[in-house]
């Protein structure tokens, strides 16, 4: 009688164990899917080209695009590119997830640059007029902001 009573609590013990186990996999699994597929809707997807405002000679603003090419795809995966007259060279590779609807976590999976390789950059972003801007997380004295602009095809492009 008491080896029955004693295999009951041994059985319910590994019951709840088992269905403890159950729901942190799949609070993990459901954790991981939605990180995939935050950027699935997201408006950062698509080819970005980097854009820089300078004043020339006579004190007049003139942009200039200087072959920086950033493409987003939708299940996070990023790559930088550049466009030089010798060819095309990708800079920066890695993912993207976002933390909230203005901040993402660029973590670097291939740099030029060796050194950034495994990083996480955390970046604080706002999309408007076509244009995103990009603003580093670094020493508040010292914050880089970028403005890329997205390529889009031109109306009646291939539809003739």
């Amino acid at each position: 009688m008491k080896k029955n009573i004693k295999t009951k609590i041994i059985m319910k013990k590994a019951i709840l164990t088992f269905t403890i186990c159950l729901i942190i996999n799949s609070t993990f699994t459901v954790n991981a899917q939605n990180q995939k597929d935050s950027l699935k809707d997201s408006s950062l997807v698509g080819i970005w080209i980097f854009e820089r405002s300078l004043i020339d000679n006579n004190g007049n603003k003139i942009t200039v695009y200087p072959g920086n090419f950033m493409k987003i795809d939708s299940d996070g995966s990023f790559s930088f590119f550049l466009y030089t007259p010798q060819g095309g060279f990708i800079v920066n590779e890695g993912t993207i997830t976002l933390e909230s609807d203005e901040v993402y976590i660029e973590k670097i999976k291939y740099n030029t640059d060796p050194s950034y390789i495994g990083n996480e950059i955390k970046q604080k972003f706002r999309i408007e007029n076509k244009r995103l801007h990009k603003t580093r997380f670094e020493d508040k004295n010292n914050q880089t902001t970028e403005v890329w602009r997205r390529v889009e095809r031109p109306d009646g492009f291939l539809n003739k």
